[in-house]
């Protein structure tokens, strides 16, 4: 509903915008026993952390999802 609200109003006052929806944000134990371990992870956010700490390079990666082009990007 929020995402038709911002839609509304960039059409009402000819603003562009960009919506990022955020989401799947996790960790995972040391052991690896919980939550997400793959390297390199498919979460920007683990991604992003282990990028700022040096412990890998930062990759940006996504899931193959059902859109037109396999992307979680959605064009409106």
């Amino acid at each position: 509903m929020i995402e038709q609200m911002i839609e509304w109003y960039g059409k009402l006052k000819g603003l562009n915008y960009v919506i990022l929806r955020y989401f799947n944000v996790c960790g995972a134990s040391d052991d690896g026993e919980v939550g997400d371990s793959k390297r390199p992870s498919v979460l920007l956010v683990q991604n992003t952390v282990r990028g700022a700490l040096g412990i890998e390079p930062f990759y940006l990666t996504c899931p193959s999802v059902d859109t037109p082009d396999k992307s979680p990007i959605e064009i409106i």
